[in-house]
């Protein structure tokens, strides 16, 4: 061990330690004692006084983050608190350009820096700095090269069908878990399971509690039901899921579940043993569900029955979303409605809409359990066996390019790229299949006990909004209620082809005399504001402007 000087300037007695190592994930400290002993004993044989120690402990000097102690170290220099700064390498410095050139800026004319070991550099020199850039290119290049090592341990491992993860996934528990106990090497004692073993590479299993959970969230969304609604679920059975519907989404869209092992995004192998969470089929419906661009979210917010694109714009056919309109006058309170989401020029208070339809929707089922027509819901139409055809059609092509990578015929960069645009498209064709033919909402209804009508009823006194959004998509196509009160609703194919019209609750908006007329009726009658507002088809607002003009406003009688 010896000293080199890079800088002639300092001359202050007093000096700094600096050390640095750039992984120590049990957080031991072992590699930045060694560098700190060592360079005190080499501050003893220059005679020189440690008044601090810098020390950046499982931080890279190459990964371009920033070092906080390192950064201290450069401002108290600047500020005179020493005179000389020591370290074991000088890659414990430095190991990018853009660092060095701090180095001989920042540092260099406040300090003089004393290196254990390496050649001797000094920076006040031009052929100095040359040699201090030689040396910087290749830590810089050593860096590279063991990230490249790195990135290909991480792919053949992915390739070998090994399932790793840095964090614990939801569904799956460790193989070599930590046990949490003394034996624990992480930084900070962890609860026991929630972290693999330091240095495992045992991979991860199923967990018994959690995977059933999981995969009944993959059938939830599959068969039409919302990510609030499989949040619900899971937290309900001990799953947290602390991001809400993202974090579900998140989870759904992971191929890991599917026994699959991704690679940077890319799924290159099948898991060894054939670990699977849910079966390929399901996960591709779910993905091809969510991720199709035209799927609607609702945040945090329930959305009403006839959500979820089944409500239709009469005006320019967009979606009818979940809104509220707010009570006139300064009064508190709010009315629920379904708005136009495109151009905001369309809006209908929501109980006119879903009570007449969800009354349809109730009739038809009962009239269809009596004819039979409720075992046809699993679909056989000419739509459904085209696409069961593309779909044989996807399957074989993904077998002819096994078969070409198998024989030699076709770089396995190539067959990835190729059977990852036919396992999209297979995806999709299989989610819309799914949607045409399996209608498990109707199913369940037509397995009840007591009957269609009285499962029916239930589910809507229950306000099970998920259940009845999913039994609508199983029926409906679209409800488009029209400007003058009505509402046309266009049903799936395997109920009838022709569409049903209800007629218009309020019928064609009458003049302001006649309605006002109506209005006065209603009220001599002694129905309140919020009654007349339903039964003439018109907001409350108006109807307190009507009995204003007609000086029958009596406050005392006002129901809000």
């Amino acid at each position: 061990m010896y000293s080199v000087t890079m800088s002639t300037e300092g001359t202050s007695s007093s000096a700094a330690i600096y050390v640095r190592i750039s992984s120590d994930p049990a957080g031991e400290r072992a590699g930045v004692e060694r560098q700190r002993q060592e360079c005190e004993q080499l501050a003893d044989r220059l005679g020189l006084q440690v008044v601090t120690t810098y020390e950046d402990n499982d931080v890279s000097a190459y990964s371009g983050k920033v070092r906080p102690e390192f950064e201290r170290m450069l401002s108290a220099a600047a500020a005179g608190d020493f005179g000389h700064v020591i370290v074991w390498a000088t890659d414990r410095l430095y190991r990018r350009m853009a660092d060095l050139v701090r180095i001989t800026s920042d540092l260099a004319p406040h300090v003089r820096i004393h290196v254990v070991t390496g050649g001797e550099v000094d920076l006040s020199t031009a052929d100095g700095i040359l040699r201090a850039q030689v040396m910087g290119s290749v830590a810089e290049f050593e860096s590279r090269r063991k990230g490249e090592r790195i990135k290909a341990r991480a792919a053949q491992r992915a390739e070998s069908g090994v399932m790793t993860a840095a964090i614990r996934p939801r569904g799956w528990r460790w193989a070599d878990p930590c046990p949490g106990d003394h034996t624990c090497r992480h930084k900070t004692r962890c609860e026991p399971g929630q972290r693999a073993r330091i240095g495992s590479r045992s991979g991860l299993l199923l967990d018994p509690t959690e995977a059933p959970v999981i995969a009944a969230c993959y059938r939830m969304i599959r068969d039409g039901r919302s990510l609030q609604a499989a949040v619900r679920h899971a937290v309900g059975n001990g799953v947290p899921m602390t991001g809400g519907a993202s974090t579900m989404r998140s989870v759904l869209l992971n191929a890991r579940n599917a026994g699959l092992v991704a690679h940077r995004g890319t799924v290159v192998a099948e898991a060894v043993g054939g670990l699977a969470l849910i079966d390929r089929d399901t996960y591709e419906a779910v993905v091809a569900i969510l991720t199709d661009p035209a799927r609607r979210t609702s945040g945090s917010k329930v959305a009403p029955p006839l959500g979820g694109g089944l409500a239709v714009c009469p005006k320019c056919g967009g979606n009818l979303a979940a809104g509220r309109k707010q009570d006139g006058h300064g009064r508190s309170g709010s009315t629920a409605t379904y708005v136009c989401s495109k151009n905001m020029h369309f809006t209908r208070r929501r109980h006119l809409l879903d009570g007449p339809v969800l009354d349809l929707v109730g009739q038809v089922l009962t009239t269809a359990a009596g004819s039979g027509l409720l075992s046809l819901a699993d679909g056989d139409d000419d739509a459904v066996r085209q696409l069961r055809d593309d779909i044989l059609v996807m399957e074989t092509k993904l077998d002819t390019l096994a078969g070409l990578l198998a024989a030699g015929d076709l770089d396995p960069a190539d067959y990835a790229l190729a059977s990852k645009k036919l396992r999209v498209a297979l995806a999709d064709l299989t989610a819309r299949l799914s949607r045409r033919t399996a209608r498990p909402a109707v199913a369940q209804l037509a397995a009840d006990a007591g009957g269609v009508t009285a499962a029916y009823a239930r589910l809507r006194e229950a306000d099970d909004t998920d259940g009845l959004r999913a039994l609508l998509a199983d029926v409906l196509v679209s409800v488009t209620p029209e400007v003058d009160g009505g509402t046309v609703l266009v049903w799936q194919d395997w109920i009838g082809p022709a569409p049903s019209i209800i007629p218009g609750a309020r019928g064609p908006r009458a003049d302001q005399s006649t309605r006002r007329e109506q209005v006065a009726a209603l009220y001599a009658q002694g129905l309140s504001i919020n009654e007349i507002a339903t039964a003439t088809g018109v907001y409350r607002a108006t109807v307190r402007k009507d009995l204003k003009a007609l000086e029958l406003h009596d406050r005392k009688r006002v129901v809000a």
